[in-house]
């Protein structure tokens, strides 16, 4: 256990994509802006950042002049993780459109469409029994129970139901919705797979780069952040608008270790 020293006040950090209060002798890395247009700064460390990344404290830094640019990721080199890839997929879609039943059975819900042949394919592979039936909701008008807005769902769902015994090859891997610690041994690759997956179930994308995961939970959210910065993911999470029930983590899909964000401001805080 850590104990810290006395202190009065935090230095801050806050950026476009960073917002952090650190103790003065808080270890930080950085690379020197060392002047000249950001471009150039940019295929200098993107080319050579090994060799410049530097450590000090947060009180020498907040000192330097000039600023300085932070990594907001880490990049992974683990190898891949023992598990099957489509095992991988699975999980993304009983995490985000999933159910575990308290008999043991495990249901997945999707409307109909090509997101419901990517789950057979997947659980086809995996050899996995499973039934399928539909559930008839198209045009029928649905509340939001958390906006209370009145929407008309344009198609019918899928509900796939994997019964006790043969639910028992997933629970080897994954009992409910939560993200499994093993995750965190996840090579990039594997990482990639997951994360694709779970923004097919409950996330949007926004231009060719940018996504939205939502979630109620979190837990969730703060494990999916945190493996985001292990595997070079740039993140932040934030409230859903007008929506005071589903939390969002915004992820942007760049090497952000390869474009570090230059420090334009900085401040000490009474503590």
């Amino acid at each position: 256990k850590y104990i810290y020293e006395n202190f009065k006040q935090l230095i801050r950090f806050k950026g476009k994509a960073y917002d952090i209060s650190v103790t003065d002798k808080h270890s930080m890395i950085y690379a020197p802006s060392g002047g000249g247009h950001k471009k150039n700064n940019y295929q200098i460390y993107k080319s050579n950042r090994s060799k410049n990344w530097r450590k000090t404290t947060a009180i020498e830094l907040f000192n330097k002049t000039g600023g300085a640019f932070l990594p907001l990721a880490a990049l992974n080199k683990q190898k891949d993780f023992k598990i099957q890839d489509e095992m991988i997929k699975l999980m993304g879609w009983l995490i985000s459109e999933g159910h575990f039943r308290e008999s043991g059975a495990v249901q997945l819900f999707q409307s109909e469409g090509k997101k419901v042949k990517m789950i057979e394919k997947i659980l086809n592979n995996l050899a996995i029994p499973y039934s399928k039936y539909l559930r008839n909701f198209q045009g029928r008008n649905f509340k939001d129970p958390r906006t209370g807005k009145i929407y008309q769902t344009k198609r019918n769902s899928i509900t796939f139901y994997i019964g006790t015994e043969n639910a028992k090859i997933i629970k080897k891997f994954i009992t409910n919705k939560e993200i499994p610690n093993f995750a965190f041994k996840f090579s990039t690759r594997q990482f990639n797979l997951f994360l694709d997956t779970l923004l097919l179930g409950d996330g949007s994308q926004h231009g060719k780069k940018s996504f939205s995961y939502y979630s109620k939970d979190e837990d969730t959210l703060d494990k999916l952040q945190a493996l985001c910065v292990m595997n070079g993911y740039r993140s932040h999470k934030y409230m859903r608008k007008n929506d005071n029930k589903n939390l969002c983590l915004g992820i942007c899909k760049t090497d952000f270790t390869t474009y570090p964000s230059k420090v334009p401001q900085k401040e000490f805080i009474p503590y």
